[in-house]
């Protein structure tokens, strides 16, 4: 059991003491709870313009407390504020300052919306020259304080968008003739430049050909003709905004001479009237049906249009077209009249009555049938200097057109083709250039084609394989290239083919072999590979076969052997190989037989040609040998050349044999013949530096 144990104060008893008061709790800090801004709001208008905002702070007292605010702003690019409380204005927008001091926030809204007071555009002015060319604008905004605003919406616009054009970014791109002013927009301010286009016209190049030939210094009135300024200034011309010559009026105005071509490069012409210059004389150029006119006035003039039916039917279509026909006499003397100013006539070498009034089968070269058609044009090595002008396709009547061996040059014009008569067409050794124009496979009446010794370039035309009246046809030393056409098989009637001295390259096509009139046939000085076809051996009337200088290989084919009219077989030069065919000795003459550098030609040659008999004999540069026999030397000694080895003898040894063969003790001269001497110096006989016999030479010595 707990014993409780009280003690008590000695003495007497004490009195009872009060429980002691606490003293009080002292208040909270103060903290920020709100925060008031001044001034609500603000507007600035200009760049770096300010205003300066004031934060109190307030703590959860109410009372004001002396608590420093941290300033930030929402759109920092729009206004910055400063640790102060100051903002200021960098571009147009809106954004929110925000004071911070503790817990507590507060912002108030800050509009920048700054005016602008000018546009300035760099640069002011611009000129552009041809089409699709641009050019770069830019525009700077400023405020009312003369400050750049940065990244100001500009709006772009052009007061002429079918002259140039505006991107949304000041980018001017010329679309055709004339002025506009561009214009950059901000803010109810603007600012224009003006730019020029001013795009050559593509027409000047045939206007200044019409100025020259038609007597332009001479024109009563010739302003701004080939100057600088835009075509739609000159005298007479009117252009559409591209430059494209859409009228040419130039009547009364003195014009002197034939239409050029040229105006036919006026593609967009829709008017032209030349009335009223008496000194306009000769045929329309063909050429410009290819117009779609709407007008053309040559009245008071001595011009006419050709009787084609092509130009009868464009005349139909121009609604109120002013010109006469040409009758038939007219026409072909205007035509030789064009040829002559073509190519150089006060130059020829002979120009008895050309351009007189004489009849023109009085003219030099020009024949004529008994209605005074011209049925033949013939000159030859008469300098003739120039291109041949598409007029000579006017001579509807000609029959046989020969221009060769002068300075001609240019193209071979298509007009030709419409010479449906001719037979006879012979250009050959001038300086023709271009391709051979397909159409002339048109011209079936020819019998006789010759462009040869031209700078003609491109293939042979397989067109020209429907002319089958053809007896002749040479293209030789020109520039062409590409396979010779199979279709050259369609010429059945041909009898002489010259190709030689081009590029041809490719096989040689078998279809020649369908050939059976030829008696000539020259592919020498090309590229030609494979072998040679079988087939030529069906050409029983050639007479002439030369294929040297190519790239041929494989045998020789025996049936070369059927050729027995064949007088001249020159194969020198290709990759060809194995023996000569023992069928070449069955024909009987060679005028000469050249099988030379074809180094893998091998073989003694055969015996069937002791039967034939040959002028010159080439086996040079091959490994085709002669056999040293007695009826081998008979043989040879009635070969006037001869360029061969013979088989498996020595020099020495074949001399011997040819002393002995024809009676050597009765020569004139026999200087050491037979003797222990070098050979190189017996009498006739000459070695080269590499101790190769080279010469020997026995003339007038009673061999």
């Amino acid at each position: 059991m707990l014993a409780v144990l009280s003690l008590a104060s000695c003495g007497k008893d004490s009195p009872t003491q009060p429980e002691p008061t606490p003293p009080p709790e002292p208040p909270a800090p103060s903290v920020p709870t709100r925060i008031d801004i001044t001034p609500g709001n603000a507007s600035l208008d200009t760049i770096g313009q300010t205003a300066q905002l004031a934060a109190a702070v307030f703590d959860q007292y109410g009372q004001a407390i002396s608590a420093p605010a941290a300033w930030s702003s929402s759109d920092s690019t729009v206004a910055s504020v400063s640790a102060a409380g100051l903002v200021t204005a960098l571009k147009n927008g809106r954004t929110q300052i925000t004071a911070r001091a503790g817990a507590a926030s507060a912002h108030v809204e800050v509009m920048v919306g700054i005016t602008v007071a000018r546009v300035a555009l760099a640069p002011e002015t611009g000129s552009l020259t041809s089409e699709g060319e641009t050019l770069q604008l830019e525009a700077t905004v400023y405020d009312r304080n003369d400050t750049v605003i940065p990244e100001a919406a500009v709006a772009w616009s052009s007061s002429d968008a079918a002259v140039a054009s505006v991107s949304e970014t000041g980018l001017v791109t010329a679309l055709s003739n004339g002025k506009a002013r561009i214009t950059a927009a901000s803010g109810g301010q603007s600012a224009s430049a003006q730019v020029m286009v001013l795009i050559p016209s593509p027409d000047r190049g045939p206007l200044a050909a019409i100025y020259h030939g038609l007597a332009g210094p001479d024109w009563l009135n010739s302003a701004n003709w080939l100057t600088d300024a835009p075509v739609w200034e000159w005298h007479g011309v009117t252009a559409d905004r591209k430059g494209r010559v859409t009228e040419l009026d130039l009547s009364n105005n003195g014009l002197e001479g034939a239409v050029p071509a040229e105006v036919a490069g006026l593609g967009g012409l829709q008017k032209l009237n030349l009335t009223g210059n008496a000194r306009l004389s000769g045929i329309l150029p063909r050429e410009m049906i290819h117009l779609a006119l709407d007008a053309l006035h040559l009245d008071d003039t001595d011009l006419c249009a050709p009787t084609d039916a092509d130009v009868q039917a464009w005349l139909d279509r121009i609604s109120d077209a002013r010109v006469e026909t040409c009758d038939g006499a007219r026409q072909e003397r205007d035509a030789l009249a064009a040829f002559y100013h073509a190519t150089a006539g006060p130059d020829w070498k002979n120009s008895t009555n050309w351009l007189t009034d004489a009849s023109l089968d009085t003219w030099e070269g020009v024949t004529t049938d008994p209605m005074g058609r011209v049925t033949r044009l013939f000159m030859l090595r008469n300098n003739l200097d120039g291109q041949i002008p598409p007029e000579i396709g006017r001579l509807e009547a000609l029959e046989t057109l020969f221009l060769v061996d002068s300075n001609l040059y240019g193209p071979i014009p298509v007009e030709l083709t419409r010479l449906t008569k001719l037979r006879t067409l012979d250009l050959g050794a001038n300086e023709l250039s271009g391709p051979i124009p397909p159409e002339l496979g048109d011209m079936t009446s020819l019998t006789d084609l010759d462009l040869g010794g031209n700078e003609l370039t491109g293939p042979i035309p397989p067109e020209l394989g429907q002319l089958e009246g053809l007896g002749s046809l040479s293209l030789k030393v020109n520039k062409l290239s590409g396979p010779i056409p199979s279709e050259m098989g369609q010429l059945t009637r041909l009898q002489r083919l010259y190709l030689d001295g081009n590029a041809f390259t490719g096989a040689i096509p078998p279809e020649l072999g369908e050939l059976k009139e030829l008696t000539l046939l020259w592919l020498s000085y090309n590229r030609l590979s494979g072998s040679i076809p079988s087939e030529l051996g069906e050409l029983e009337k050639l007479e002439n076969l030369a294929m040297g200088i190519n790239r041929l290989e494989g045998s020789i084919p025996p049936e070369l052997g059927r050729l027995r009219n064949l007088e001249r077989l020159h194969l020198s030069n290709n990759r060809l190989s194995g023996p000569i065919p023992s069928e070449l000795g069955d024909i009987g003459f060679f005028e000469i037989l050249d099988l030379s550098n074809n180094h893998n030609l091998s073989g003694p040659l055969p015996r069937t040609f002791l039967d034939t008999r040959i002028e010159t004999l080439k086996l040079g540069g091959t490994g085709i040998c002669l056999p040293a026999a007695d009826e081998f030397l008979a043989w040879l000694g009635a070969i006037r050349t001869v360029e061969a080895a013979y088989c498996g003898e020595t020099v020495r040894n074949v001399l011997v044999a040819l002393y002995n063969h024809t009676d050597g003790q009765e020569w004139n001269n026999r200087a050491n013949w037979l003797s222990d001497l070098p050979v190189r110096e017996w009498h006739g006989v000459t070695f080269d530096d590499r101790n190769r016999l080279v010469a020997l030479e026995l003339p007038d010595n009673n061999l």
